[in-house]
């Protein structure tokens, strides 16, 4: 019988060059032989027409090709962006103006990793501007333009300090926000956090 011995490697991929990124990764012993591959030419290649070279080397790529399927893994992608966030540290429930607090919010993405090295940008809403019923208009006509998404939901009456309304997460995922309400009228609001990048919407909404 053959003992076969595996041991898992735990890579980490460095840095993404382009966006969606995947790689595959190709297995082979210690002397590399699974990485050396090479076609003879077959007899008579040379004398036979272009269009029959040109089949003749199609056929043996598509050899070579199921042959190195059997020990390539499936592409692996690169995950670089929060599909979901949660926010671990809530903003307190009574707010004094001009005074400073600490939101935290941890992004993930979509196979529960955390994801580090992204803008991420906060504003203030009212949760009743945000109701369809007794939305304003201007903000259903910029929901159905732009979606969901912090040009459409701010309040314009309610502004935060602009000093920490960006903000890059962590290695572990987590965001924190250093916030201070600079300017609103005394009720309700709603902290509403979105990535920076082209095409993003809202991410998660503070209770």
């Amino acid at each position: 019988f053959v003992i076969v011995r595996f041991q898992v490697q735990r890579l980490t991929w460095a840095r993404v060059t382009k966006s969606p990124a995947q790689i595959k990764l190709m297995i082979s012993d210690l002397s590399a032989s699974g990485f050396d591959r090479e076609e003879s030419m077959p007899a008579g290649f040379l004398a036979s027409s272009p269009v029959e070279q040109m089949l003749i080397c199609m056929d043996a790529m598509m050899k070579v090709s199921a042959e190195t399927d059997l020990y390539t893994t499936d592409a692996i992608e690169a995950e670089t962006k929060p599909a979901s966030a949660a926010v671990v540290l809530s903003p307190p429930r009574v707010v004094t103006m001009g005074k400073m607090f600490l939101v935290r919010l941890k992004l993930l993405t979509k196979y529960g990793s955390p994801v580090r090295g992204k803008a991420i940008r906060v504003c203030i809403a009212k949760p009743s501007s945000l109701i369809p019923g007794i939305a304003s208009p201007s903000f259903l006509q910029a929901l159905g333009v732009g979606g969901f998404t912090l040009g459409a939901a701010c309040d314009e009456e309610a502004k935060l300090d602009s000093t920490g309304i960006v903000r890059v997460s962590r290695a572990d995922g987590t965001v924190s926000f250093p916030l201070t309400v600079e300017r609103g009228r005394s009720g309700s609001y709603k902290l509403l956090f979105q990535a920076e990048e082209p095409g993003a919407s809202i991410l998660v909404e503070s209770v």
